[in-house]
């Protein structure tokens, strides 16, 4: 059996952070350069919300803007979800699980030092530091319909 793991020991700490008034090309760019899926959005240190891949591709991409002249504040999603960073990583996976979400924002007195996700998890399941039960929590979150079937098509033909 697998002893029980504080999400500050899989947590990835000093997440890439941005400012709500920041534009969104700016976020974009750092993704892009970290390869990372998502960006926290602070003020003073305490997480407001996260821009995703999929925020970008359904509030920004879909919906024909320009990444430039859109500010961070309208795309993100909030609030963002957070975990205390002395929670068992059990706790994370199962809320992971209930509010349908892949990646949570790690805290200490509310403020942001950390981000802990889906894939930091099944990692440390495959490492032997977790049962394979905690990855059973997590297989739920995996089964959200495809971005395909979220935003309609414009002008898509079907032949």
């Amino acid at each position: 059996m697998s002893q029980r793991v504080r999400v500050y020991e899989l947590m990835t700490r000093n997440p890439l952070t941005a400012s709500p008034n920041d534009d969104l090309e700016k976020v974009v760019q750092m993704m892009n350069q970290f390869r990372v899926g998502s960006i926290i959005i602070v003020d003073d240190g305490r997480p407001l919300g996260i821009v995703t891949e999929r925020d970008i591709l359904v509030r920004v991409v879909a919906e024909r803007k320009l990444a430039i002249e859109t500010l961070v504040k309208d795309v993100m999603s909030k609030p963002v979800l957070t975990i205390p960073e002395d929670a068992y990583v059990e706790a994370a996976a199962k809320k992971m699980v209930k509010e349908r979400v892949k990646r949570l924002a790690v805290t200490r007195n509310g403020l942001l030092v950390g981000i802990i996700t889906s894939a930091d998890i099944v990692k440390a399941v495959a490492a032997g530091l977790l049962t394979q039960e905690v990855y059973l929590y997590l297989s739920d979150i995996f089964k959200k319909p495809p971005l395909s079937e979220t935003v309609k098509r414009r002008g898509a033909s079907h032949v």
